[in-house]
């Protein structure tokens, strides 16, 4: 049985492999920022190449690669999941803060994805639906309206306690007898 009344976080293994991204993202933005720092330095000349200098453009590409590379670390020490007997609650956001709570009687269906990067960190993905409208968004093009559901809450936990998390959502919600 999951703890209840209790703030939990999502193990270090979701902050690794939320940081993946972001960390090969931030060595490509400072590989070609830095060859594009040094390499305009040599080819301006005149007055406009004042912001060109690779003086100015370092710190500038550092900075962006650091904003890049520090958001996944305070996505998930800001990000956390509280347990009842009847309801989860999530609190996510880093400036703008989301506190949530889905009581098991709405919740429609309870998905656990794995796939293959996931399996190696030994995560699963839980995604919470319940049938609300807030799950759809719509992308209105020149052509066509394409509708994406969304899960109401997403959370990445080891293996282990996202299928006790989704057999305890599970017996709570259809009233049966506790785990």
């Amino acid at each position: 049985m999951p703890v209840l009344n209790t703030r939990l976080m999502q193990p270090v293994a979701a902050l690794l492999y939320s940081a993946l991204g972001a960390v090969l993202l931030t060595v490509f933005i400072l590989i070609i920022g830095l060859l594009f720092a040094f390499g305009a330095q040599d080819a301006c000349s005149g007055e406009g190449c004042g912001l060109l200098t690779s003086g100015t453009l370092v710190p500038v590409i550092v900075t962006i690669g650091l904003i890049i590379s520090l958001y996944p670390i305070l996505y998930w020490y800001l990000f956390s999941y509280e347990l009842t007997q009847r309801t989860i609650t999530v609190n996510s956001g880093i400036l703008f803060r989301q506190y949530e709570t889905i009581d098991f009687g709405r919740i429609q269906t309870i998905e656990n994805v794995r796939g293959p990067l996931l399996m190696l960190f030994g995560l699963t993905i839980v995604k919470v639906w319940t049938a609300s409208a807030s799950q759809i968004s719509f992308n209105v093009g020149a052509h066509s309206t394409q509708a994406r559901p969304r899960p109401d809450t997403v959370l990445i936990l080891s293996k282990y306690d996202a299928a006790e998390l989704k057999d305890f959502m599970m017996h709570a919600k259809t009233g049966a007898p506790g785990l």
